[in-house]
């Protein structure tokens, strides 16, 4: 029986209503969903018996939509029965289909709602959320297709795709703090498999010197992404950090645990790295005893004074502001000296050589 043609003329489908259609849609795949709909996105019989299907138990697309939902910390789903059943209706629409009520039905914050579909009305007519989970379906996924692109993506783009993560569940937070006295950052992550690829993607992005330095800028753009993501709801880490007791903690945490060194960058962390990731982390700096929890627009830093280059915990952190001024004043100082150098030599008469040769005019 060829659905495909049920809204586009007098044929016997175009006829059917959404009760008929329903069970022929429900044994569909999610794929297959998607493309009946680009034949037709405006197609509302088409879209009520989706709507139905969506919820029905035995649904093909829906079993595969669910199965790309999220985990907790201790691995169950990240969405429950209600929450799922809203995702299934949400991934068969169109970008422009999308609502901010749609999304809050999923459990998403209203702040990223807002933001995500903020992103989805400039696009042109698409099937964004369909392909961005199909194409990487999880966290680490993600972070390998970064590591892996040929072409350059901007951040807007990442940012889009962690965002429908996010709807999905899946926790795209990545806080960090820097290790001092070792001068190593350790990122933290609750996502409940082994986190390869994102590890991979922060190593690169945290090196001084890398052999390639077009891979650790994407490496850094992609960590710039999910530093946005950081941003959510009610000034916390959405939806697992939160402040508790002064500390930066997973909250709640059904492990029942603090937090732990879950990817740790053993790449010597320099000035211009502390200075770059502060510089994309809006929110995220964990606060762990031990470690240098400061962010802010200036900071203090024991790795920002470029004399301190053993790290001397007994020295003064030196502010961002007073650091900058005193380059400044060396640069000068510098600049200086060569303008005088430079001065001095033209001044002074040019030297005589005697090259042995007589001169045409000697006996004149």
């Amino acid at each position: 029986m060829n659905v495909h043609d049920q809204c586009a003329g007098p044929s016997p489908m175009g006829s059917l209503n959404s009760p008929v259609l329903e069970p022929i849609y429900r044994s569909m795949s999610w794929g297959d969903m998607v493309h009946l709909r680009s034949l037709n996105p405006k197609c509302n019989p088409t879209k009520e018996a989706l709507t139905l299907a969506a919820a029905h138990p035995d649904s093909v697309f829906g079993a595969d939509v669910e199965s790309r939902i999220g985990k907790t910390t201790t691995g169950a789903p990240a969405r429950n029965a209600d929450q799922a059943i809203a995702l299934r209706r949400l991934a068969v629409l169109e970008d422009h289909e999308v609502t901010i009520d749609a999304l809050r039905d999923t459990g998403l914050p209203e702040d990223i709602a807002i933001d995500l579909v903020r992103r989805l009305l400039p696009r042109p007519t698409g099937w964004s959320i369909f392909e961005r989970m199909s194409a990487t379906p999880t966290l680490n996924a993600w972070a390998r297709s970064v590591m892996t692109r040929e072409a350059e993506v901007h951040v807007a783009d990442d940012i889009l795709t962690l965002r429908i993560l996010q709807t999905f569940g899946h926790d795209v937070a990545v806080p960090w703090v820097i290790d001092t006295t070792n001068r190593w950052v350790f990122f933290y992550s609750t996502m409940a498999y082994e986190p390869a690829s994102l590890g991979q993607l922060l190593d690169v992005a945290t090196l001084d010197r890398p052999n390639c330095y077009a891979l650790r800028n994407t490496c850094r753009k992609g960590y710039q992404a999910l530093a946005y993501c950081h941003y959510g709801a009610g000034g916390h880490i959405w939806p697992h950090w939160e402040v508790h007791e002064g500390n930066w903690q997973v909250h709640p945490d059904l492990r029942a645990g603090l937090i732990t060194d879950d990817i740790v960058s053993t790449n010597g962390i320099t000035c211009d790295t502390e200075r770059w990731l502060r510089d994309v982390t809006m929110v995220g700096g964990l606060d762990a005893t031990g470690y240098s929890p400061r962010v802010g627009v200036d900071y203090e830093s024991d790795l920002s004074d470029p004399e301190n280059v053993a790290c001397d915990s007994q020295r003064a952190p030196v502010a961002p502001s007073d650091l900058h001024e005193r380059l400044e004043t060396l640069a000068a100082l510098r600049r200086e000296a060569r303008r005088a150098a430079q001065g001095a030599g033209a001044s002074s008469p040019a030297p005589h050589l005697d090259t042995g040769v007589a001169s045409p005019d000697a006996d004149r």
